[in-house]
């Protein structure tokens, strides 16, 4: 019974969670270069991504198997826009998860974009660092379908592991 126990555990923990290393400074100050990340896949079968979820998702073509980390800011049936170096959900001013300066990159987003009822809208917090994001058109908003999951705890370095907000 031990034995079956031990690989129901392995069963579930392979199908609804996988690992990705975050490569890159996209999205300092919350997630560090080079940091090992846990992604639970199981999230959302049944759920969606919610505003300030920080997901795992696919790229468009991904011919290189290319998995990208960042933090949704717009859901579906939201309006995002960036002006003025500023983000704008649904014509409000979006609270800034990271301390950063304005956006020097609008993107896509320099006019007004309604999401659609699969449509999510995910920025990096390191703006100007970093542009992989929905701002790019080789990006683009995400599709349900593209998700692998919400990015869940933070493995290693082990003095940093612990449950991602």
């Amino acid at each position: 019974i031990v034995i079956a126990v031990i690989l129901i555990a392995f069963l579930l923990v392979f199908t609804f969670f996988t690992s990705v290393k975050m490569s890159g400074v996209s999205m300092q100050p919350t997630i560090e270069d080079d940091t090992n990340l846990l992604i639970n896949r199981g999230r959302y079968l049944l759920m969606k991504p919610g505003h300030n979820h920080i997901i795992a998702f696919e790229s468009l073509s991904n011919e290189q198997d290319t998995i990208y980390v960042k933090r949704v800011v717009g859901v579906p049936g939201d309006s995002v826009v960036i002006k003025g170096g500023r983000l704008f959900v649904n014509g409000e001013k979006y609270d800034d998860v990271a301390d950063t300066e304005s956006i020097t990159y609008s993107g896509i987003a320099e006019t007004q974009l309604t999401l659609g009822e699969d449509e999510y809208f995910v920025l990096c917090e390191n703006y100007n660092e970093s542009r992989d994001d929905s701002r790019l058109d080789s990006i683009g908003l995400i599709s349900k379908s593209r998700l692998q999951g919400k990015v869940w705890y933070r493995l290693f370095p082990l003095s940093k592991s612990g449950k991602i907000k």
